[in-house]
């Protein structure tokens, strides 16, 4: 059985995430940025992201499914 943990579109969108992240963060910081800070903001957010999908990974094949759900927040 294969599990698909993120597709093409998710990871796309975590690394435009970081490049978007990374054009903020030049833009907050004046235009006084390193290729070495970018690169670090970027891989940052990537590897955030990657835990994000992981983790929600985790709890939907294995936490719902044993009953234990976190409730859902209504505002």
């Amino acid at each position: 059985m294969q599990v698909i943990l993120s597709n093409g579109e998710e990871i796309l969108e975590g690394i435009i995430g970081g490049i978007v992240l990374c054009f903020i963060e030049y833009i907050l910081s004046d235009g006084n940025m390193s290729l070495k800070r970018a690169r670090n903001i970027g891989l940052a957010f990537t590897g955030a992201w990657i835990c994000r999908k992981f983790a929600g990974h985790i709890y939907t094949t294995i936490m719902r499914p044993r009953g234990l759900v976190i409730p859902t927040i209504y505002v």
